[in-house]
């Protein structure tokens, strides 16, 4: 079956940060409960091709702003590390994302965790998950990193092959990665992971081979593969628009992902969500789960967006208005909406199905009634598609449907009457 690609291509992880109504809300927690946090560390020294994240890079990342803006996330984490403690919350999963967070320095990287250990109980923490970028890793960066514990360093290499990197407005290249990834694992970092893309601008099943080749040899416990996803407003975006180069085929999508799976699987690396592959269920990384899950988060920082209590929060994306709010005590810089309840579920149900199998008892047990009866015409008309498998007790996506996740969220999102478009 093939499908049109194009405004639908994209992922927003409904709601998305453009809802229709917005209000003034307060981040609430639910008292005596565990939460997941996320730090955005926003400061890249480019932007890459396909990236849509709110950052700050070029000219505008500067070492004195990189100050001002961690003094303002530390005043944030303060404000909310107080609510928690007050509730009894405590934090059982961290993300630092971004951004790169492995743009500040390690003294920075060092004092950021232990604001965090120190204004949130994390007595139960499980897991630290901290994303980095090739070029900006170092051996004293690594240090400060391992020196937290059981941390799990997740580095964005995208591809090797060097023409797609340079095509991609990747600023590091292919052997430089590789020679993170040992660097990494020299100085004991315990669970290595890396983000590979299938897709991009002259990608093919020879390329895939090879890229999966190049990471089989490597000292990595966990992967994130990805297909393309072409955002409004990015260069790759603007590159089609102006004739460079065409939006990925879906076919080509699905060829380049079948060709990888097997490989992946020989090589040890075996799926449990629709994207993430671990060599192992102790590198599982437990925090994107967590919002497969629904459970709640809480994000601080620039953009950053918080699920507690079936209200979703976006923090202010532009920096100096982030920091001008948190510098003048007004921590709620930027919007939420409170969901009613048929959003709660199709909230619960487009997360739940990245998982590798969504079990929906969990679903029923939250809402009084399964998914498969709820939205039982729109998971038909999915299945129809081809996009997911539905069982009594579970719902897959399939190799299409993992493709073409942005037209599965936009139907779910907005129900039948999206299908029109397609």
């Amino acid at each position: 079956m093939s499908h049109s690609f194009g405004k639908n291509t994209g992922v927003h992880y409904y709601p998305s940060h453009n809802f229709d109504t917005q209000s003034k809300l307060e981040r609430r927690v639910s008292p005596g409960e565990k939460i997941a946090l996320y730090v955005h560390i926003p400061f890249c020294e480019t932007r890459c091709f396909f990236c849509t994240f709110s950052i700050v890079a070029g000219s505008k990342f500067t070492g004195d702003l990189v100050v001002q803006y961690m003094s303002a996330l530390k005043a944030e984490m303060a404000y909310f590390g107080r609510i928690l403690r007050e509730q009894d919350v405590s934090v059982a999963r961290i993300q630092i994302g971004g951004g790169t967070p492995t743009a500040i320095s390690a003294d920075q990287i060092k004092a950021m965790f232990d604001d965090i250990f120190e204004l949130f109980d994390c007595s139960e923490l499980e897991e630290i998950v901290f994303e980095g970028f090739p070029s900006s890793i170092t051996r004293e960066k690594i240090r400060a990193l391992k020196s937290l514990g059981a941390v799990k360093l997740n580095v964005g290499a995208q591809t090797f092959d060097q023409t797609l990197l340079d095509e991609a407005g990747r600023r590091h290249d292919a052997t430089e990665a590789i020679e993170t990834f040992h660097m990494c694992k020299e100085e004991g970092i315990a669970s290595l992971g890396i983000d590979l893309i299938y897709g991009l601008p002259g990608s093919s099943p020879a390329i895939v081979e090879r890229d999966i080749g190049i990471l089989a040899e490597l000292p990595v416990d966990h992967l994130a593969f990805y297909p393309l996803w072409i955002y409004e407003k990015t260069t790759f975006d603007k590159q089609i628009r102006n004739g460079k180069f065409d939006v990925p085929k879906f076919e080509q999508l699905c060829e380049q992902l079948s060709v990888g799976s097997p490989l992946l699987a020989q090589a040890g690396f075996h799926r449990y969500t629709s994207f993430h592959y671990a060599r192992g269920p102790q590198h599982h990384h437990g925090y994107g789960l967590w919002q497969m899950d629904t459970r709640d988060w809480l994000g601080l920082g620039m953009s950053s967006m918080s699920c507690l209590q079936g209200t979703v929060f976006f923090n202010e994306k532009n920096i100096e208005k982030y920091m001008k709010g948190i510098n003048n005590g007004q921590y709620e810089t930027g919007y939420g909406r409170r969901m009613d309840r048929d959003q709660q579920m199709r909230f619960c149900l487009l997360y739940g199905i990245r998982r590798k199998e969504y079990l929906t008892a969990d679903f029923a047990a939250r809402y009084g009634v399964q998914p498969q009866v709820y939205f039982a015409d729109l998971l038909d008309h999915l299945a129809h598609l081809g996009f997911i498998e539905v069982t009594t007790t579970s719902i897959s996506l399939t190799t299409e449907g993992i493709v073409s996740l942005g037209i599965v969220e936009s139907i779910i999102n907005n129900g039948l009457d999206e299908l029109v478009a397609q």
